[in-house]
């Protein structure tokens, strides 16, 4: 993860995103595996709709705060919130891309972020 960081910061890529775990889709093994350690391991959003990540319980519990220090107050990458941060698996944290989405723009957050310019850091 580090490595993919700082080579993320070599190569001046404009933004990326990052998220942790894996995605779990309702009905699927993965959701089963993951239901298995009776829910350890499983993020969930607040909202209804939001979707579920499992992260392995064997990573530790400072896995999110370390990556998130790893790339604190670096523009360039959009941290997916962790839900036991703010109960929330969207990018709602950054203000920018919240401002843009409440003003009607649609899509992908790094599609959006593209077409509005790269006049403050994206």
């Amino acid at each position: 993860v580090a490595e993919s960081i700082d080579i993320a910061e070599r190569l001046d890529v404009p933004l990326a995103g990052i998220s942790m775990g894996v995605r779990v889709y309702p009905g699927t093994r993965m959701e089963k595996i993951a239901g298995g350690t009776d829910g350890a391991g499983i993020h969930r959003g607040s909202g209804s709709d939001d979707p579920v990540f499992y992260l392995s319980p064997e990573l530790g519990g400072g896995a999110v705060q370390w990556l998130g220090e790893m790339v604190a107050g670096n523009p360039r990458f959009l941290l997916l919130s962790a839900a036991a941060e703010q109960q929330s698996y969207n990018y709602a944290d950054d203000d920018r891309l919240s401002r843009l989405i409440k003003q009607g723009a649609r899509g992908a957050y790094w599609d959006i972020l593209r077409k509005a310019g790269n006049n403050t850091g994206y």
